[in-house]
């Protein structure tokens, strides 16, 4: 025991600490248990006897066969010694969080590592309306540093990367304000690696003024085809892989074999990403099929519900991490009802929609409802569930206007309310900004052709007119016209 990791730390711990550890342990290791005969050893031969006369295998195993009158197995001392090792790291972690046993600097330091991992924590609950609260507590602090430091720029980085992938609220990154925080991300970014890569060439500088030997400009040895290979798979190298074509893919969705590029990166690589990123390179994923397939036949759709949506270990990884958004919630319902998977759909919202963001919960969980009952042919439902419902998001009160419609175009409610519904879905989506630009337009060509079956003109064409733009609904559409 006495070159454990355990005796290592106490001896240079302050004493006052040691005792306080002493004290929070007592709490942890039961009565009458060979963690509490250990810690007892411990405390009698602290400070001054934490030496090999007192502590070595043999004197540790003779006290606790003194003490507990029979002889312990020294797999059980080993075994032991660890778990109260594992309470000392506990313990210093704690005190390396506790602002009330700082001051100064490192008090407001212990603050700020404390509420930014409050932070990590609320979301992963779904805490929604505390992590609000908090954000802005820690904005403050971050903000005004006490002391300068490359770290205090990473920490800002930090907050506004977890407010802006936040699942609280994921209007915002639809609007102004969410461009803005992108803005504000990139810039600290710039701040952050301009700070850090100044400080680390100036470090570079001073070893070779101390070796008074410059290091060679380039020292990298021409790597051979296993060496490349293996390089590539370091976890630094595919991330930006992942990132790199991710973002190739955003530049040209409608390019094929990119998406075909990232696609089998992901299949290959994606279980070594961490969740929230997974869900990122999974969203570009989806949202590239879905711009690509609307040309294409309906086995695109399915593969889009088979592969990614009705996936139990994604799904699982969504409700543990608590990534799971009222997009793609609505996403998911929607991509099986067209696939005829009702029963499916049902299913899933009853074990998902109680997870939801608490602000949009409710009116998520009715818009899925009456996706499914419109998918049923069940259309006076699709009117009572959507008819009572609040102010909502923006995008969701897009998607609850859509399926009104498309209730009313298949009940053939008549050219006065399907046209009248048509203008004032038009004039909401004029005089709402924060829908994006190209859900804007196709939600705008699918009110172009439903104008076009209400006038009873040549639907078909004015559909095919539109190839190649963005358009809602393009399976009923499809279903309806041809």
């Amino acid at each position: 025991m006495l070159n454990t990791k355990i005796v290592q730390l106490l001896r240079v711990m302050p004493e006052q600490e040691v005792k306080a550890f002493f004290k929070y342990a007592a709490g942890g290791v039961g009565k009458n248990s060979l963690m509490a005969d250990l810690l007892a050893l411990l405390k009698k031969h602290y400070p001054d006897e934490l030496t090999d006369e007192y502590l070595s295998e043999a004197e540790v195993a003779k006290a606790l066969r003194e003490q507990r009158s029979k002889s312990v197995l020294p797999k059980s001392i080993t075994e032991a010694t660890s778990r109260l090792y594992s309470l000392l790291e506990d313990f210093l972690i704690l005190e390396k969080l506790n602002p009330k046993s700082a001051a100064g600097m490192e008090k407001t330091n212990r603050q700020k590592r404390r509420d930014l991992l409050m932070l990590e924590i609320f979301q992963e609950k779904g805490a929604h309306n505390l992590f609000e609260r908090k954000s802005e507590q820690v904005r403050q602090l971050v903000q005004q540093p006490e002391y300068l430091s490359i770290w205090s720029l990473f920490d800002q980085l930090y907050l506004n990367h977890l407010l802006y992938f936040s699942t609280n609220d994921t209007k915002k990154k639809e609007t102004e304000t969410g461009q803005e925080r992108l803005i504000v991300l990139t810039r600290l970014l710039d701040d952050f690696y301009e700070a850090a890569h100044t400080l680390y060439q100036a470090e570079l500088k001073n070893r070779e003024n101390v070796l008074d030997d410059p290091l060679p400009v380039d020292n990298h040895a021409k790597l051979t085809v296993d060496d490349q290979t293996a390089a590539e798979n370091r976890p630094l190298d595919l991330l930006r892989r992942g990132l790199n074509l991710a973002k190739g893919l955003n530049d040209a969705y409608t390019d094929g074999a990119k998406l075909d590029t990232l696609l089998a990166f992901y299949i290959e690589h994606g279980q070594k990403f961490s969740p929230d990123l997974q869900m990122i390179l999974h969203g570009y994923c989806v949202n590239a099929m879905s711009r690509q397939g609307r040309n294409q036949d309906a086995s695109v759709n399915t593969a889009i519900f088979e592969d990614w949506y009705n996936n139990a270990a994604l799904n699982e990884m969504l409700h543990h991490h608590n990534l799971l958004t009222s997009n793609r919630f609505m996403n998911t319902i929607a991509t099986a009802c067209v696939e005829k998977e009702t029963d499916w759909a049902e299913a899933y919202l009853s074990q998902n929609g109680n997870k939801l963001p608490d602000t949009e919960q409710e009116v998520a969980i009715a818009i899925a409802k009456s996706m499914i009952a419109f998918h049923k042919g069940q259309y006076d439902r699709v009117h009572q569930l959507l008819a009572l419902r609040k102010a909502v998001p923006s995008r969701l009160e897009a998607r609850a206007r859509t399926f009104q419609l498309l209730a009313f175009v298949e009940q053939d409610a008549g050219y006065d309310i399907i046209m009248d519904h048509c203008k004032n879905f038009q004039d909401f989506l004029s005089s709402h900004q924060d829908i994006g630009e190209s859900a804007k337009v196709a939600f705008l060509n699918l009110l172009k052709v439903i104008k076009a079956i209400t006038n009873n003109k040549n639907a078909k064409a004015v559909f095919e007119k539109l190839d190649g733009e963005p358009i809602m609904c393009q399976s009923w559409i499809k279903q309806k016209i041809y």
